[in-house]
């Protein structure tokens, strides 16, 4: 979710399908920016469910990043953007 104002936080859902080692990670975006890990979630084993993550974005200058899932041997990007 994107949030509009300062105050709201700006949250990641995903869902494990099975019992995995988790990693979810903000990445940086854009020729500036390493493609290495920024920020750590979450990551560590966990049962299958949903799961919802605040993104602290006082830790992160404006700009866009991608939030980085890795589970079950399978990796997802999605980018989101951060104003501050």
């Amino acid at each position: 979710s994107l949030a509009h104002d300062e105050e709201a936080a700006t949250l990641v859902a995903y869902k494990v399908a099975s019992h995995s080692i988790v990693s979810l990670q903000v990445v940086g975006q854009g020729v500036d920016s390493a493609r290495g890990a920024i920020l750590t979630l979450s990551s560590g084993l966990q049962e299958a469910g949903t799961y919802i993550v605040a993104v602290p974005r006082t830790l992160l200058q404006s700009g866009t990043y991608a939030v980085r899932l890795i589970a079950g041997g399978v990796t997802l990007e999605q980018p989101i953007e951060i104003r501050r």
